[in-house]
């Protein structure tokens, strides 16, 4: 609360406080869209449980009965790789809030998951780089070796497309630590 809630004589919050104040009320006026900290908590809430949902998609065994389920794992590992993505813009929309403490957080997201969006540019992009036009040049020259364009292994939770390994479950705690400081 600012001076005015405290009352005539109470201390004036620092500015990181009132940072902290800010960041914390991200999430609290969820789809409220009056105030930049409630749009950006609206996405973050929004990422949060898209992060969960596509993460227990692909960990949590399939009843192959279930028409869901007869697709397999492969599209839910590509919306998980679009989540990840989505994840880093949500925190980068957050980060005038705390920008120190959110900047560290989006670093040691990329530090753990240096391919994230890599991969992401290859899935979106995947019409460029099956006919070899790319901007990634080694992945191109990759695809062109592969017999798949992209496998998930749900025994091992990875994913691998043009070259590059994608750890679900190293990608999923980073992504959740991430997220948890932004929040």
């Amino acid at each position: 609360p600012g001076a005015e809630a405290q009352g005539a004589g109470a201390a004036r919050p620092s500015a990181g406080s009132r940072v902290r104040v800010e960041a914390r009320a991200m999430t609290t006026n969820y789809g409220d869209r009056s105030t930049p900290q409630n749009i950006a908590g609206t996405h973050l809430v929004r990422c949060i449980h898209m992060l969960l949902l596509q993460h227990k998609r692909l960990i949590m065994p399939r009843d192959f009965m279930h028409s869901e389920a007869t697709f397999g794992f492969d599209l839910d590992a590509i919306f998980y790789a679009y989540t990840l993505r989505h994840s880093v813009q949500v925190a980068e929309m957050c980060r005038a809030f705390n920008p120190g403490k959110i900047g560290q957080a989006i670093k040691r997201f990329e530090n753990a998951v240096p391919d994230y969006k890599r991969v992401r540019d290859v899935l979106e992009h995947f019409d460029a780089y099956e006919t070899g036009t790319g901007n990634l040049a080694d992945v191109s020259a990759a695809l062109t070796d592969s017999v798949h364009f992209f496998e998930f292994d749900p025994s091992t939770q990875l994913m691998r497309i043009g070259g590059m390994s994608l750890d679900v479950a190293g990608s999923f705690r980073a992504a959740s630590a991430m997220l948890a400081t932004v929040r």
